[in-house]
């Protein structure tokens, strides 16, 4: 290498690192403003009081039971009105009683299942659900305290049905694509099986408070009759005063709602 381009060389060295100097100082001179800009911002934020919390007077209170989580589950339907039963009851004098979510979930799986089977997959088949799943399951299953059926046997402190969810859309999609050439009456014990594994099989009789019960006539004896109760709903393009199926997927049992006038509340 000669002198000349030792000297080209050096010159070039000095420019990328002249160059490399310069970058870096536009670089500070960048994050500086940024900090500078940023610094009134928080002091501003930190100077700014606190919005005061709306304070309410309780007129009337309703005695209820403590608040469920129905955690990672699309069953709110089920813990709805599982707790609407539970004030209920105490309203009736019959006592705090915490009731099983899942029984109700257990038990409208298959009726669900077999719908969108006999419709060929033309149905809604979710977790998903009304009220009226849970009165309509009392009325011929009744229902237990939750410490019979927790409705948990996959190893979580809390409900996931994720996976519970996804396998039984793959029961019945698989029994809707009928590749047999007819649809074998076995998948319904396939069905249920999964659910059993996944929630635990259904207690059939059990010892509560000193007493020997059936989930049914633990229901009975504490005197709570599904049919005393309807659900109302307010649309204009139906009849006031008449009953309709609402026009929702999560009615998949084309059960009735009443339609009221809520201008005559």
């Amino acid at each position: 290498m000669n002198s000349k381009s030792v000297h080209i060389n050096l010159k070039r060295n000095f420019i990328n690192i002249h160059k490399w100097g310069f970058m870096n100082r536009i670089n500070f001179s960048l994050k500086f403003s940024i900090i500078a800009l940023l610094v009134p911002i928080i002091i501003f934020g930190q100077g700014k009081k606190k919005k005061e919390a709306y304070e309410f007077t309780i007129l009337h209170q309703v005695e209820t039971t403590p608040v469920k989580n129905q955690s990672r589950t699309g069953t709110c339907w089920s813990f709805a009105a599982t707790s609407f039963i539970e004030t209920e009851l105490i309203r009736m004098g019959k006592g705090e009683h915490i009731l099983s979510p899942m029984w109700f979930v257990r038990f409208a799986y298959p009726d669900k299942a077999e719908k969108y089977i006999r419709y060929h997959g033309s149905y809604n088949f979710s977790v998903g659900g009304q009220a009226h799943d849970v009165t309509n399951i009392v009325k011929r299953f009744g229902f237990v305290p939750e410490e019979f059926y927790k409705g948990m046997n996959i190893g979580e402190e809390e409900h996931n049905h994720g996976e519970m969810a996804s396998v039984l859309e793959g029961i019945v999609d698989g029994v809707k694509k009928n590749r047999g050439g007819k649809i074998t009456p076995v998948w319904k014990n396939v069905f249920e099986a999964a659910l059993n594994i996944y929630l635990g099989k259904p207690p059939e009789e059990f010892v509560y408070q000193g007493k020997t019960y059936t989930p049914k006539n633990f229901a009975d004896s504490l005197g709570f009759n599904a049919d005393d109760y309807v659900e109302l709903t307010s649309y204009t393009h139906c009849p006031f005063y008449t009953a309709f199926d609402l026009e929702i997927p999560d009615n998949w049992s084309k059960d009735k709602w009443h339609v009221w006038c809520v201008d005559e509340s």
